[in-house]
C-alpha cells in the first residue's frame, strides 16, 4: 500500500459536479474538501488507506446529508483501534435524512446497526460483520420490550449480514416489521415462534444454521408452525448441517 496520498488526487479537486464517488486508497484532505463541496453527490464508495486522521469528522462537521448510498469496505477496520473511524457514527447519522442503502464490510458496533433502524428512508442494509457485544445488544432489546408504546417500525425491506443471534434476530424483529428479504450467512437463533415476527417477509437465504432450530421446527405439527418458521425450514433444506466458524465475527462478552 503506499505511505503516500495518490498524486492524482490534485488532477481531480477541481470536480465539483460529482454524483458518484468510488475512492480506494485515496482518502485525504483533497478528497475530503471535494467529497464536502459536491453538492450532487448521492453515492460514495470507499475503501482501504486514510491518510487524514480527521477524514470523518470532517465530513460529520461540514456535510449536510445528500448521500442515498453509501458503501463503506475497510476489512476488518474497527472504531476501537482507529483513530479516524471514532468519527464514523457521526458520518453515518450526518446523513441519515437521505440514506436508502449502507453496506460494509467493517466492523461496525451495535449502536450503528441501532441508528440504521432509526433513519427514514434506509430500505437496504448489508452488515457483513460487528463487535458483538452481547450484554449492550441485550439491554438495547431489554429497552425495547419494556416500551409502552409501540416501536415506530423502519423503512428497511432488505437485511443482509453474516451471523445472527436470538438477541439480534429479535431487535431485527421489532425494529424491522416491513422486512422483505433476510439473507444470514449464519443463522443462530433457538425459538422463531412469535407469529408477529416478519409478517411482511418474502425470502429468506441462509447458508448455515443452528440444527436445534431445525428440530425444534420439525418437531411442531405443520399446522402448528409459524409462517415465518415455514419458511425458515423451507431455506435450510439445501443448507449444510453445520455450523462453521465465520471470519467476520468478533465476540465481546462484556
Amino acid at each position: 500500500a503506499p505511505r503516500t496520498p495518490p498524486s492524482i488526487n490534485k488532477y481531480f479537486a477541481s470536480f465539483n459536479s460529482l454524483e458518484a464517488l468510488n475512492l480506494i486508497n485515496g482518502c485525504d484532505e483533497i478528497f475530503k474538501e471535494l467529497i464536502k463541496k459536491s453538492k450532487n453527490l448521492v453515492r460514495l464508495e470507499i475503501a482501504g488507506n486514510f491518510y487524514d486522521n480527521s477524514f470523518f469528522k470532517d465530513l460529520s462537521l461540514n456535510m449536510p446529508s445528500r448521500l442515498q448510498e453509501f458503501i463503506f469496505n475497510n476489512i476488518l477496520s474497527s472504531s476501537r483501534d482507529d483513530e479516524n473511524l471514532h468519527y464514523f457514527n457521526d458520518f453515518f447519522v450526518s446523513q441519515s435524512k437521505t440514506l436508502e442503502r449502507f453496506e460494509t464490510d467493517a466492523l461496525i458496533e451495535p449502536v450503528e446497526i441501532m441508528n440504521a433502524f432509526k433513519m427514514p428512508n434506509m430500505v437496504e442494509l448489508s452488515v457483513k460483520g460487528f463487535h458483538y457485544n452481547a450484554e449492550l445488544m441485550r439491554i438495547e432489546l431489554e429497552n425495547l420490550r419494556s416500551q409502552t408504546t409501540v416501536v415506530t417500525s423502519s423503512s428497511l425491506l432488505n437485511f443482509e449480514v453474516n451471523y445472527m443471534d436470538d438477541i439480534l434476530f429479535e431487535l431485527l424483529a421489532i425494529n424491522a416489521t416491513n422486512l422483505k428479504e433476510l439473507i444470514v450467512r449464519r443463522f443462530d437463533p433457538i425459538d422463531i415462534s412469535n407469529p408477529a415476527w416478519f409478517p411482511k417477509l418474502e425470502k429468506i437465504t441462509i447458508h448455515y444454521f443452528n440444527m436445534e432450530l431445525k428440530d425444534r421446527i420439525l418437531r411442531k405439527e405443520e399446522s402448528e408452525r409459524t409462517n415465518l418458521e415455514k419458511r425458515v425450514l423451507e431455506a435450510t433444506i439445501d443448507s449444510p448441517n453445520n455450523m462453521q466458524a465465520l471470519l467476520w465475527l468478533e465476540v465481546d462478552p462484556f
